[in-house]
C-alpha cells in the first residue's frame, strides 16, 4: 500500500522547549522535577535530559514518554539540561514556572 502524504502544516502545533537550569537545580528535588515535567498534562509528549539526581549529585539520564518517566545512570559530565516536546507548549510559561520553582 502507498503511504498517504500528510497535509502541509500538520505538525505546526508541535513545540520544543529546552531548559538549561545550571545551579538552580540545587533547590529542586527529584520529585519536584518529576512533578514539573509531568505537570504538562497531555501537552508534553516527550521529554529527555540530564539532571543531577544520582548518588552524590551524579548526572542521570531521564526520559519521559507519555506518562512514563525512566531514570538511568549516566556518564554524561556536562551541565544539566532537559528538552520538552509537545503540542502547543508555551515556552515562556514553562520558563516562568521553572524560575518560580527554582526560587522556592
Amino acid at each position: 500500500t502507498a503511504a498517504v502524504a500528510s497535509p502541509a502544516g500538520s505538525f505546526a502545533r508541535i513545540r520544543t522547549t529546552a531548559i538549561y537550569p545550571g545551579a538552580e537545580t540545587a533547590g529542586i528535588g527529584r520529585r519536584g522535577f518529576e512533578a514539573f515535567v509531568g505537570g504538562r498534562g497531555n501537552g508534553c509528549l516527550r521529554a529527555k535530559g540530564y539532571m543531577p539526581y544520582g548518588k552524590d549529585g551524579a548526572m542521570m539520564l531521564f526520559q519521559l514518554a507519555g506518562k512514563r518517566m525512566e531514570w538511568s545512570p549516566s556518564t554524561y559530565d556536562g551541565a544539566p539540561y532537559f528538552v520538552m516536546i509537545g503540542i502547543d507548549l508555551d515556552e515562556a510559561k514553562i520558563r516562568q514556572e521553572w524560575e518560580r520553582l527554582a526560587r522556592k
